[in-house]
């Protein structure tokens, strides 16, 4: 099985694991801002039609009914990002609600809410 098969079987389970995780947490999977805050890398395909071959990042959001709370699943680290009402960066919890990293200051982590 080649990597990129690998890879892309773990993040469908992590996703679903976390998914529950977070419906059992009352928090909602936001699609538009999961799409909205993925970046992906275009190549060129076959007979120079471009195509989406690789991600550079994937961001899975879920946010609390009330938009004052939103989770981004770190695929990396395998942690929950947790960011404000603002889309700040607030630190990373793992799945047994354990701090495992202080805020992101740099920015570097933060996610738009809107366009």
């Amino acid at each position: 099985m080649n990597n990129l098969i690998f890879e892309t079987i773990i993040e469908s389970i992590l996703f679903l694991n976390t998914k529950q995780i977070a419906i059992d947490n009352n928090f909602i999977h936001d699609t538009n801002l999961s799409n909205l805050n993925s970046k992906f890398k275009k190549e060129s395909g076959s007979k120079g039609k471009s195509s989406i071959k690789s991600q550079n990042t994937r961001r899975e959001i879920f946010r609390n009914q009330e938009n004052t709370l939103y989770l981004s699943l770190d695929f990396e680290n395998f942690q929950f990002e947790v960011l404000d009402d603002k889309g700040i960066h607030q630190g990373v919890w793992n799945f047994k609600g354990e701090n495992t990293a202080v805020a992101d200051i740099t920015g570097n982590h933060d996610i738009l809410l809107k366009k």
